[in-house]
């Protein structure tokens, strides 16, 4: 499957790695399911849409702000 790649955005898998660095170990289907449950502000994510398939490609600041959201959790 090939990947969608925008300057100034990263992909889920770079997020995770940028969080796991960190000390944050999350899954895809977690991050995921934080854009959809509005959790992650819209303004930090970008969705692209391929035939049945969703991209999820996230501005570099949405690691600091998973690092905030979930050291309050």
């Amino acid at each position: 499957m090939p990947i969608i790649k925008e300057p100034g955005y990263l992909t889920t898998t770079q997020v995770l790695e940028k969080l796991k660095e960190n000390g944050i170990e999350l899954s895809d289907r977690t991050l995921i399911r934080y854009v959809k449950k509005g959790l992650i502000p819209n303004k930090l994510v970008k969705i692209k849409k391929r035939g049945l398939i969703n991209y999820y490609l996230f501005k570099s600041e949405v690691v600091e702000f998973l690092q905030k959201f979930l050291k309050k959790i």
